[in-house]
């Protein structure tokens, strides 16, 4: 990588020419466009300076509310009386002993959860004495579900349908029950709502 002084930044016209197509990603034709209208790059620096520190708050936010969504995660699993490794998650991340909590393995549990319209992985624990193909625990995240937009009182709902699932592994008709709510409050809030609503 190439260090250039701003003074010489400023007097070579390629280089700035380059500097806006590579930041901020624009097409020939808009950059054409921004030069044309002589718009000065102190004011483009401003806009996207502005932009990245809106950027950053967003991402803040997101990462906070992943947090807080896997606290809530926790709690809930608490209440319920299940092992969580580790005495909980301090990231986004949960790690539960489902054969000490349900009496089913974490292969058993991924399938359940996976009929009943949940994502989970099954996971070792530690000192795990089962294998790696049929471990002891399940392991959750809370990034995907932020994504959606969901936030605390969802994830009240999401623990819940996890227990219930659980609870009932073997019981097909219990787990479709659970993948109609499932699938009812993804609904609310769809992945991409732009292509929802054309």
């Amino acid at each position: 990588m190439k260090i250039v002084k701003f003074d010489d930044f400023i007097k070579n016209k390629e280089l700035r020419d380059k500097f806006v197509k590579k930041i901020l990603n624009i097409s020939e034709k808009k950059i054409f466009f921004l030069l044309k209208e002589e718009r000065l790059y102190n004011i483009m620096f401003s806009e996207f300076s502005k932009n990245i520190s809106c950027a950053i708050d967003l991402l803040k936010k997101y990462a906070k509310q992943i947090r807080k969504n896997a606290k809530v995660l926790e709690s809930e699993f608490n209440t319920l009386g299940y092992k969580l490794m580790f005495g909980g998650t301090d990231n986004h991340l949960l790690l539960i002993d489902a054969v000490t909590s349900k009496g089913i393995s974490g292969a058993e549990a991924e399938k359940a959860l996976d009929i009943a319209g949940i994502t989970v992985n099954k996971n070792m624990i530690p000192d795990d004495a089962r294998s790696a193909m049929d471990p002891s625990g399940i392991r959750l995240g809370t990034p995907a579900l932020t994504t959606r937009g969901f936030k605390e009182e969802e994830m009240k709902l999401v623990a819940e349908f996890i227990d219930r699932a659980l609870t009932n592994s073997k019981n097909e008709a219990v787990l479709s029950e659970i993948k109609a709510e499932v699938k009812k409050l993804n609904e609310k809030f769809p992945l991409y709502p732009e292509l929802h609503n054309q």
